[in-house]
Formats: structure tokens, sequence, C-alpha cells
């Protein structure tokens, strides 16, 4: 029940609204709402309802789907506990481990700079979930917190974490999937500080800059990270491979698996880590391998006639050939497959390759043609190598060129290329010491390497849990770089996790991270700001609202449970 009561202070009338209901059997007022005087009162019966004079919108879901991701598995406590006291705590309000936290949740939902981390988070929902005043978060107090992250305790934090997220998720570990990958940096040519980021092969395609490489294994269930290693970019995989064993093996050992348990895990990795020397040390580690073979290294594989292969259950177009062989020092299961979506997947990419290089040697051609050139015999050869380097290409063209006649032409063999279709195309060489699993199960583990691949596509997308750009210039900083971009995608799988075992669909289709991440970044929530009821007195009336949503983020908000973090009206 309602009712208008007058107070009167200093000679003056001011009017209260009070709502009264009953408590324990007795009238108690449970309300008190100021209305003003007299005359603001009828003001505002004469104005109307009126306007807010001020509205603030904050993005609220995705980072409020990453703050509960990270506040569950406990990655700003992991990381200060790592470090043994947080340094920035008294100085700036924010420790060490929730400016990490911070900077994991910006990569993960929207990638900014360490000079606009502040003002992203106040344009978000974690101005309200993790205050903290715009001295705490500039860019200076940014490189203090990466100052007092080491190696070490990036190692001890992430086994942390690692283990909090296996446990909450049931994130089942067989198998493990190894795969790297490289990074461009911004970092000067001449900056002899820094070790890690070095020219090498740039799987991105930038070779004119500085490249920072990244080994990473996850599982094979949603591709959780299970530990990372940055290294440097001029390093190959086969060399990389043997520190990369050493971290997953003390990964594990920190997990606390048992022996019995560690032998029915399986690594599974590409041909490009395969060596005579790093091998045994992958049989080392007491775990089951699933790795590949070169096929050109092995003809006579590649001879066996796919009249000698047979269908595999469950796996349509994917046929199977299966022998054993002593592979770098054992006996181990060979199985040889053959996809005909992945042959025509391989014609259409050569057919690219060889378009190029045609119209690269027609290039030439006029360039020998025209005589007016600088080449010698040796350097006409050696751009027609640089051509013809890709795969298959030297074998299905050849080259016929008088320099001193200007004459320059070139043929294509299409019979070879059906024979190196017939040969090649399609088939995948497998080896495993798993001699129990069956062809379809060896299969299934190696083309689970996607999971790892996707993990690498995901950071190289700029848009969410990207690794790039990194503006960093010293081996530390690179190195904790490393770790929150690993958080990042973390944060976003188990997000992505979650969705799936919804079963979410937008239009019939199974919704994708992209697609999910960019619906959570448009729930907003919306900030009324009323100016106070006495006029340019008192405190304004404030109304926060989560903004209107459609029916697929409204079931993001569900599943993910995002009521507990909404804020209260």
């Amino acid at each position: 029940m309602a009712s208008l009561t007058k107070k009167v202070i200093n000679g003056r009338s001011y009017y209260y609204l009070r709502e009264s209901a009953w408590v324990a059997g007795r009238p108690k007022i449970v309300k008190t709402t100021y209305l003003g005087r007299a005359e603001d009162i009828e003001r505002r019966l004469a104005e109307g309802p009126g306007e807010p004079k001020e509205i603030e919108v904050r993005s609220f879901g995705a980072v409020a789907a990453a703050w509960k991701l990270c506040t569950e598995l406990q990655i700003a406590e992991a990381i200060d506990r790592a470090l043994g006291t947080s340094p920035l705590s008294r100085r700036s309000g924010i420790s060490v481990g929730q400016m990490i936290t911070l900077a994991a949740i910006n990569r993960a939902c929207r990638p900014r700079s360490k000079r606009q981390l502040g003002d992203w988070h106040r344009r978000t929902a974690l101005s309200r979930l993790l205050p903290a005043g715009a001295r705490a978060l500039t860019s200076q107090r940014f490189w203090d917190a990466m100052d007092a992250v080491s190696e070490k305790a990036i190692a001890k934090a992430e086994t942390e974490i690692v283990g909090r997220a296996i446990e909450c998720y049931e994130i089942e570990l067989r198998p493990l999937i190894y795969d790297t990958t490289n990074f461009a940096t911004f970092i000067d040519s001449a900056n002899a500080r820094n070790t890690i980021a070095q020219r090498g092969h740039a799987k991105g395609g930038r070779h004119d800059l500085r490249l920072i490489g990244l080994a990473l294994c996850v599982t094979l269930d949603s591709g959780i990270p299970l530990c990372h290693q940055p290294y440097a970019g001029n390093r190959n995989d086969s060399t990389e491979f043997p520190e990369a064993l050493k971290l997953i093996k003390a990964r594990l050992s920190e997990l606390g698996l048992t022996e019995d348990e560690l032998s029915q895990l399986t690594l599974v990795y590409d041909k490009g880590n395969n060596s005579k020397t790093n091998q045994p040390l992958a049989d080392e580690l007491a775990l089951g391998v699933v790795g590949s073979l070169s096929p050109s290294a092995h003809p006579d594989l590649l001879a066996v006639a796919l009249a000698e292969f047979h269908e595999i259950d469950g796996m349509p177009g994917t046929l199977a050939y299966r022998t054993q062989m002593d592979i770098y020092g054992q006996q181990r299961t060979v199985v040889v497959s053959h996809s005909q979506p992945f042959a025509d997947k391989q014609r259409r990419s050569f057919a690219q390759t060889l378009s190029k290089a045609i119209r690269e040697l027609d290039e030439l051609k006029g360039i020998v043609g025209r005589g007016k050139h600088r080449m010698d015999e040796r350097a006409l050869q050696e751009r027609i190598k640089k051509i013809l380097k890709r795969r298959w290409l030297k074998d299905v063209i050849s080259v016929e060129h008088d320099l001193p006649a200007c004459t320059f032409s070139h043929h294509t063999d299409e019979d070879q290329i059906e024979q190196i279709a017939a040969r090649e195309w399609g088939r995948r060489i497998i080896f495993t010491g798993r001699h129990e699993w069956t062809d379809q199960e060896i299969i299934a583990a190696y083309r689970a390497q996607a999971k790892g691949e996707n993990g690498f596509r995901q950071m190289k997308d700029r848009e969410f849990a990207s690794f790039s750009p990194a503006f960093h210039w010293t081996d530390q900083k690179l190195r904790v770089h490393a770790f929150y971009c690993t958080l990042a995608l973390m944060i976003v799988s188990l997000i992505e996790r979650q969705i799936h075992n919804a079963g979410i669909e937008q239009d019939g289709l199974t919704l994708g991270t992209k697609l999910a991440m960019r619906l959570l970044n448009e729930i907003d929530e919306v900030t009324l700001i009323y100016p106070p009821a006495g006029g340019h007195r008192g405190r304004p009336k404030v109304r926060t609202h989560i903004a209107k949503m459609d029916d697929t983020q409204q079931q993001l908000y569900d599943t993910l449970d995002l009521a507990q973090l909404a804020p209260n009206v």
C-alpha cells in the first residue's frame, strides 16, 4: 500500500512516497521514494514522464561469458599464486593476475593494443564486473604487469588453469594433437635484445617481417590448449619437436596422471616433426603415437594398387591398405589411406599452382624474347628453378631455352599429371604403435590434427582470440603475450564447447565460433540516467537493463547462464 507523506524542513514542505507491507504480522514501511517539493511534482506532471539525461551503452555478452569462465577457472588467482604476491595490487588496485586476465578476455572478445585496453574496459560490462580506475589500466601499468610474469610463473599458472579446466568441464585427453605455426611481428631488424623473433619460413606469407614460432598441444575434445611454447621463428618444426616433447611430458606429469593413464593417451603429429632422433624421444613419453610419412620416401607403398585397398565403415569415400614395417627402429602398423575428396582437393589445388607457374613462365618468355635484360644463363636457371620449386611442377613442366638466340618455350605433360594423380593424390601414409587399433581409429586419430590447425586458424583471425598484432620488443614480453593469447584460445574454445553441447542453431545450421562470438558481442547493457527528483538537487535515478535480444542471442544468454552477471536493476 502506498501513501503520500509530507515533511516540513526549515519551513519548507517536501513530499515522499512511502510503500508499506505486512511483515511478520505487522505493518512496516518497505520503500520510501523522495518526490521533492510541490512545484517539483507539478512540473513533472506537466512535462510527463521525462527523458533520461544520459544513456550509456556497454558491451555485455561476450565479455560476461569470458569473465564467467575466467572466474570459474580462477585464472587471475592462479597467476597471482604463481607469482607469490602481486606487485601491482597496492599501486593500482588491480593485481597482475587480473591484468593478464583482462588482456586474455580482450584478445578473446575484441583484440586491442595495450594503449586501448583502458578505453575498451570502460566500454564493456567489465567496468562493472571488475572495476578499475583510469590510471590502473594505462599502457605503463600493463607493461609493469607483464614485467612481473616470469617464464616459470607462466608454466606454473598454466598447469593449474589447465587442470581446473579438465576437471570442471570433464575434458577428454584422448588423443592429444601437436602442431606448430608462426606469427609475424613488427620488431625492428636492428633490435638485438630480441632472440625469439627471427626471419624464417613465414607460414602466413609475411617474409619481410621477423617471426615468432608457437608450438601448441591441444585436446581433440573441444581443442583446449594443454600447453604452449613460443620459440625462435627461424627454427624448423623437427628442431623444435624435442623441446616440445619435454614440455608435454612435464605438463602431463604435473597434472598428476598415473602411468596407466599415460599409456592410454595418444599423441598425434604431422610428418614435419619426423626424424631418426625425434621418434625415439616421442616413444619415451610412454604415450601412443600417430604420425605420417612422406609419400615420396616410400614409393613401394604408393605403388600398391587401389584394388588391394578396402573400404572403411563410417568414412564414405575412404579406402585403406594395412601393413606392418620397421619405422624409426620399431615395428609399427602402417595404414595407407585413400580419400577421394582429398584427391579432388589436391587436383584443384595443383591446377591453381600450375596455372600460376605457367603465367610466370610466360612472363619470363616475354623477357627473354625481348632481349632487354641482364640475365646470364645462371640467373635464368635460378628463375626457372624458383618458379618450378613447388611440388610436382618440375615433373610435369619441361622448359627449353636458348638465351643468345632469345628463345624460350615450355610444355606441360598432361599424361604425367594423370600418373601423379593415380600414384599419389588422395593418399596418406600413417604409422602408429597402436597395433590393436582398427584402420578407422588410426585414420580418425590422424585426421584429428584439424583440431590443432583450427586453433591456429582462430589465433590468426584478427577478430577473436587473435595473436597478432604483437607490439612487443623483448623475449619476455613476447612470452607473456603468447601466454594470454593461449588463454584467449582456451576461453573461446570453452565457450564454443558449451554452445555446441547445447545444439544452438541459426537458420538450421549449427552455430560456429565466429558467428557465436559476434552475436555475443552484440548483446549490450544499457544504462539510463534520469535527473534527480528534486531538480538539480539529489541523486539521479539510474536504471540498467540488458538490451533486447533476438532468439539466437537469448539462447546463448540462457545456455551460458549470463543472467547471474546481468546488471541489478
